[in-house]
C-alpha cells in the first residue's frame, strides 16, 4: 500500500468517526430540546390553569365567604407563584434555543464531513495537493 493509499484510508477513518461522533451529539441535543419543550409546555399550561384558579376563586371572594374558594385561591397563587420561579431560575426558553442552534450547527458539520467521506472515498486517483486540501478540510471541520 502506498504513502498515498494509507493516508488517505487513515484521514478517512478520522472523518467516519468524527461524522459518527457529531451524529450521536445531534441525537443527544435533539432528545434534550425534545426535553426542553415539554417542560416548557406544562409550565405555559401550569401558569394558565394557575392565573384562572387565582383570578376566578378572588373574583369570587367577594361574592362568598367559603373557606374553600380561599384555599383555592392561596393554591393557585402558591402555583403560579412557584411555576414562575422555576421558569425564571432555569431560563428554559433560553437553553432551547441554544440547544437549537447546536443541533443545527451539528447538522450542518454533519454534511460537510459526510461530503468530504465521499470526496475521499470515491477520488480515483489522489494527489499529493488533494490529500493536503482534504486534511485542511478536516481540520476545519473539526
Amino acid at each position: 500500500m502506498t504513502n498515498h493509499n494509507l493516508q488517505r484510508k487513515i484521514l478517512f477513518n478520522n472523518v467516519i468517526d468524527l461524522l459518527l461522533s457529531i451524529k450521536w451529539t445531534q441525537k443527544i441535543t435533539a432528545t434534550n430540546y425534545d426535553r426542553l419543550a415539554k417542560y416548557s409546555m406544562w409550565i405555559r399550561w401550569g401558569k394558565a390553569t394557575a392565573a384562572l384558579l387565582t383570578s376566578g376563586t378572588v373574583a369570587t371572594l367577594f361574592a362568598s365567604d367559603s373557606n374553600l374558594v380561599k384555599y383555592i385561591a392561596i393554591v393557585g397563587s402558591l402555583i403560579f407563584t412557584a411555576l414562575e420561579v422555576i421558569s425564571n431560575q432555569f431560563n428554559i426558553v433560553k437553553d432551547q434555543v441554544n440547544l437549537f442552534e447546536a443541533k443545527e450547527s451539528l447538522w450542518e458539520k454533519s454534511i460537510l464531513l459526510t461530503n468530504l467521506a465521499r470526496k475521499i472515498k470515491f477520488t480515483e486517483s489522489v494527489s499529493e495537493t488533494e490529500l493536503k486540501d482534504w486534511h485542511l478540510e478536516y481540520k476545519n471541520i473539526l
